[in-house]
């Protein structure tokens, strides 16, 4: 049953039902700290996460930029191969 079914007196039951709510104000009060932590270590995971990605994603970028640096050595290789190659043509005609 209630707290009036145990109370003697109108002003217990009284002081009984300030004390229920003063309770459910503390739960209420638990329940919204245990939801900030939460939220909380979420938002710490989610750094976390992103600093990860954020990582990946700069190592990525340095290697296409790498990538990229190899080609155009490749590329400058095989243009100096190429004027040789025309060069030595021009002198064998010439011979």
């Amino acid at each position: 049953m209630g707290e009036r079914a145990e109370s003697s007196s109108p002003a217990m039951s009284a002081m009984m039902a300030v004390l229920k709510l003063f309770s459910q104000q503390e739960d209420t009060y638990a329940q919204v700290m245990v939801a900030v932590r939460q939220a909380q270590e979420m938002q710490q995971k989610a750094e976390k996460c992103a600093r990860k990605f954020r990582k990946q994603a700069r190592l990525l970028k340095q290697a296409q930029k790498d990538r990229n640096d190899w080609e155009d050595i490749a590329e400058y290789r095989r243009q100096q191969w190429v004027k040789a190659i025309r060069e030595r043509e021009i002198i064998s005609r010439i011979r």
